[in-house]
């Protein structure tokens, strides 16, 4: 008798035991395939336009729909980053080019001026002179750019004598960011 009612019990244990277990597997498929649908695709989908962006594919978009939950603002952000940061870049592109024909605009005009023209940066260092400078003292343009101005062309007065740096008006004009003048120099 024992036996009989623990063998119901039993029974209905293991059989009850069977139902949850496979309930639970059930559950446990549901959850991955619903978070491989809702969650892991689109987030995948959010790092595959990253990864294309950081190859340079400005025009890459997660292509994800910009709903109000987490995820969809994400992507909204995303795609807003990414139309921005085309945008900058075309228009750094567009301003490279207009700078590149500035550039070459103004080296026209140094090249064909008959006076000469020369230009130093905040160390006394020759950025740009155009051959009616360079040839008037007696170097190639070539020769001069990147050059001390004081050391290569300015060191000695008219009467061959040292002249200081601390002297020179072109190192104070560099130094006090005013105009300083001399006649009887170079």
């Amino acid at each position: 008798p024992a036996e009989r009612v623990y063998y119901a019990a039993n029974h209905g244990l293991t059989r009850n035991l069977a139902w949850a277990g496979g309930i639970a597997v059930l559950v446990l498929a549901l959850a991955w395939v619903g978070s491989d649908l809702l969650v892991l695709r689109r987030i995948r989908a959010l790092v595959d336009a990253a990864r294309r962006m950081s190859r340079h594919d400005l025009a890459a978009r997660s292509g994800l729909p910009h709903e109000n939950e987490e995820i969809g603002q994400l992507a909204r952000s995303f795609d807003e980053m990414a139309e921005n940061l085309e945008i900058w870049a075309q228009q750094l592109l567009q301003s490279g080019r207009a700078l590149e024909e500035i550039g070459t605009l103004n080296q026209m005009i140094l090249d064909s001026a008959g006076e000469g023209i020369c230009g130093v940066d905040a160390q006394g260092r020759i950025v740009f002179i155009n051959p009616a400078a360079a040839g008037m003292l007696g170097y190639r343009v070539e020769e001069l750019v990147g050059l001390p101005l004081h050391d290569t062309v300015h060191y000695q007065k008219a009467d061959g004598s040292p002249f200081p740096i601390s002297e020179c008006p072109i190192q104070m004009a560099i130094l006090e960011g005013r105009i300083h003048g001399g006649n009887d120099e170079m």
